[in-house]
């Protein structure tokens, strides 16, 4: 029976035996009245799989009528471009192996409901996710009489889930680069999900964590710790680290440095903790390694006499032992990042040598002394100096045994000039040696002989003076008397005392050549005489000519000198050195290019130099200073603050004083007094 409902879409209903066609019509309106009113976009078929119903929830998604649909089996043509059986299809035919093949995916429930799902092309004219779910419609005697196929367009469902999987895919995949161990838990501390490194470490796969507490992954002695750290997060909202000892999968202990964090989910609320953790087990064995090594270093450092003080580059303490902490009277934090060069002072240590490398200092109050020495440490690739390694040796008792060699040394280091000379003489000395030696040898027997020729000669005396007294008592008259004639004839008296004389002169001779073996022999000593007097004119042409190539680039030099400057009585070596150093603190004053001027000049009975330059000047508050040891206005790396120190000292042995006037912004000058009645002392 066909009949017509409110829209004059056709309604087509199957006959019902003995029910009135007025009836039955109604009966068609009504049930069509509801089909259409149901928000779900749905059909019915009949056994012939015709179309008995198409709502207008259909209509709108497939933009295909009621009135188009009803009565016709093109059910499939608004899903598929190529005939198809769609669920309600297989519902009246009931299951077949070519229907399982048409729909791989399709779900069957016991009550014979059919559900899939999938991607359509052209649905209405738009690519859409669909969700279809047909169900038999059976008579009073459980025969399938039709079936009713509803679809529910989900494509913005499954669009949106498909962003959250490519989401969680990308943050899985985040998960999996990160080589350390991952996990997230919800708000009751179960877990969410991990990397595979944190299922690796715990020997678990993701379905044996995932949704288990931290109590099922590990034994709960381990597992305090962590939720305890885990409700902390939660309700400080903030990260937490910490360490702690966690077992791996294959039951080993290891060390594990953790971090938590809260997240938050998408609507801004709470979601739980986010952990990773690092294994630190070999860092925390190489951890007690150095700090062992580190404990020997340091007891080996204490064990020692001598100081031993490391630094960075710019001189601050990084490390020392403890004999620098108590002679300083500070404990190790206190000196630390301190400049030892200004803690030696400060303890009481006095310059008395120093050569920017090694010196010698003396410690005051235990008027005990010191070796001093740096070494640089400097990077292999570019000699970059990266800081120094500084130790004072206690040289006390050494000292004292050797002060006469050192004495000596030190009147050798400053002869320098002297050095040519010296080697020279000692050339000369040790030929005169040689020849003195060789002297010595045939005049031994030249003195023995004529030792030996004047006892001869006082035998043959007394010989001659008994055969002539025997010969006057006992013998012949005429005898003795041929006898005397014969030695007054041969000038026997004559010849007898001029031996003795020649026997005498003999032995003077003797007697000089060996004293002048003697002299030989001490000509042969280096004479060691250093104190002479000196044209001080002389002594500044030199030692400008060494420092020139220092001052040619940044200033020109104006020389002014006394041509009737008088001799002074000093040692050069030591004044060119307080020349060299005036004349290189001034070229280092001098940041543009300068002017440096030399003059000297008589001033009563001083000798008077003075070093100007047009260099930055010294501040007034460090004038006072310039000549303390270690002081020092330059650059860290350009000056020790021991030059105006030791030159200072060695003018003030001189006799003599030095005096510094200096205005910033101007220049300095450096003027020296040396008294021409100096007499040399050892210096």
């Amino acid at each position: 029976m066909t009949t017509t409902d409110e829209q004059s879409a056709p309604i087509i209903v199957p006959d019902r035996a003995g029910q009135s066609d007025a009836r039955s019509a109604v009966t068609a309106r009504f049930l069509g009245r509801i089909i259409q009113s149901i928000a779900a976009p749905l059909y019915v078929i009949d056994r012939s799989h015709a179309i008995l119903f198409w709502n207008s929830a259909l209509a709108q998604l497939t933009g295909k009528s009621s009135f188009q649909m009803t009565g016709t089996k093109l059910h499939w043509s608004v899903f598929h471009t190529r005939q198809k059986q769609l669920l309600a299809d297989l519902i009246i035919d009931g299951a077949c192996p070519a229907s399982d093949r048409a729909y791989p995916q399709v779900v069957r429930h016991a009550d014979g409901t059919l559900q899939t799902e999938g991607w359509y092309d052209d649905v209405g004219g738009k690519r859409r996710y669909l969700l279809f779910e047909a169900r038999p419609i059976t008579d009073d005697g459980n025969t399938v009489v039709a079936a009713v196929e509803t679809i529910q367009d989900i494509t913005e469902r499954k669009q949106a889930q498909e962003v959250m999987d490519g989401q969680r895919r990308f943050f899985q995949g985040i998960l999996e680069s990160i080589p350390n161990p991952v996990s997230y838990k919800d708000l009751s501390h179960a877990y969410l999900g991990c990397n595979r490194a944190f299922s690796e470490f715990f020997g678990r796969s993701e379905e044996e964590i995932i949704g288990k507490m931290i109590s099922d992954v590990v034994a709960p002695e381990y597992a305090v710790g962590s939720t305890e750290a885990d409700r902390r997060v939660l309700e400080s909202g903030s990260s937490y680290k910490y360490e702690t000892t966690l077992p791996r999968g294959d039951g080993q202990l290891r060390s594990v440095l953790v971090t938590k964090a809260p997240f938050s989910l998408l609507n801004g609320e709470l979601g739980g903790t986010v952990g990773t953790f690092v294994d630190i087990t070999e860092q925390r064995f190489l951890d007690e390694q150095v700090k062992e090594a580190k404990r020997e270093w340091e007891e080996t450092l204490d064990c020692l006499k001598d100081f031993v003080i490391l630094t960075d580059e710019l001189h601050r303490v990084r490390r020392c032992n403890r004999l620098l902490c108590d002679m300083t009277g500070k404990g190790f934090d206190e000196v630390l990042n301190e400049d030892w060069r200004d803690l030696l002072p400060d303890a009481g240590f006095e310059a008395l040598s120093f050569n920017g490398v090694s010196g010698e200092l003396v410690h005051a109050a235990s008027k005990r002394y010191y070796g001093l020495n740096i070494y640089s440490m400097t990077e292999t690739e570019n000699e970059r100096v990266t800081g120094y390694v500084i130790s004072l040796n206690d040289m006390t008792e050494l000292r004292a045994m050797n002060e006469e060699l050192k004495r000596t040394a030190q009147e050798l280091n400053e002869a320098q000039r002297a050095v040519y000379q010296q080697e020279k003489l000692a050339s000369i000395g040790q030929l005169a040696a040689g020849v003195a030696h060789e002297i010595n040898n045939p005049m031994g027997f030249i003195s023995s002989n004529l030792t030996t020729l004047g006892k001869y000669l006082d035998k043959l005396r007394a010989f001659e003076t008994a055969m002539i007294g025997l010969m006057e008592r006992d013998g012949n008259s005429e005898t003795l008397g041929e006898l005397k004639e014969l030695r007054r004839n041969m000038k026997i008296d004559y010849i007898l005392g001029d031996i003795q004389g020649l026997l005498e002169e003999s032995h003077e001779g003797a007697e000089r050549v060996r004293r002048i073996v003697q002299d030989l022999k001490s000509f042969s000593r280096v004479d060691e005489a250093e104190c002479k007097p000196t044209c001080i004119n002389d002594c500044l042409t030199s030692t400008l000519n060494m420092v020139r190539n220092e001052i040619k680039y940044v200033a020109e030099v104006e020389l002014d000198v006394a041509p009737d400057l008088p001799l002074l009585h000093c040692y050069p070596q030591q004044l060119n050195q307080v020349f060299m150093n005036l004349l290189v603190n001034a070229a280092h004053a001098i940041t543009e290019r300068g002017v440096i001027g030399i003059r000297t000049f008589r001033d009563g009975d001083d000798v008077v130099i003075q070093v100007r330059d047009t260099g930055k000047g010294i501040a007034p508050e460090h004038l006072t200073r310039v000549f303390e040891p270690f002081f020092t206005t330059k650059e860290v790396g350009k000056g020790t603050g021991l030059g105006l120190s030791i030159s200072y000292d060695i003018v003030k042995k001189h006799g003599g004083r030095i005096e510094v006037e200096s205005a910033v912004g101007v220049g300095s000058t450096f003027t020296i007094h040396l008294p021409l009645g100096y007499l040399a002392e050892t210096v």
